[in-house]
This record gives structure tokens, sequence and C-alpha cells, in this order.
């Protein structure tokens, strides 16, 4: 609560018990993650602790058949008018 109050954007706490060198070794990898990819620290603790996540890819639509219609795209949605 204190650290939200000063400007903490996030904050990653252990959840069990680990040795210093540990700590040292994750913090590491989550800098590495956040600056080399660019990613968000949530987005870099997921795929540190659940490396098979694969984030899923948008949807493809052959649209070569459909002359003078428009595709739309909402919400991770596509459909076409």
């Amino acid at each position: 609560m204190l650290l939200s109050l000063c400007g903490a954007k996030s904050i990653c706490l252990n959840q069990w018990h680990t040795t210093l060198e540990e700590n040292a070794s994750k913090l590491q990898t989550l800098m590495a993650t956040i600056l080399e990819e660019g990613l968000m620290v949530g987005q870099a603790t997921r795929k540190i602790t659940n490396p098979t996540l694969i984030k899923p890819s948008p949807p493809v639509v052959d649209v070569d058949h459909l002359q003078g219609a428009r595709l739309c795209v909402t919400d991770n949605q596509s459909y076409v008018v």
C-alpha cells in the first residue's frame, strides 16, 4: 500500500522462501525479458512463470472472393460487412 502511494506502478513479491542467489537470478531474468522484448511487468512475469503459454494468433480471413465487402475488426473479433 505504501509503495503505491509513493508512485510505484507495479510490485513483484516472492510467494515462497528463496535464497538471495535465486532472487538475483529471477530479477535478472525478469529485467532482461522486460528490456529486451519490450514487455510489461505482468506480461514478462507470466512468460517466465509459464513459458509454454502461446499467445493466440489473430484470425485470418480470405477476402479474395469478397469484392466490395469491408472487413471490420473490433475487440479482437473480425467480421465482413
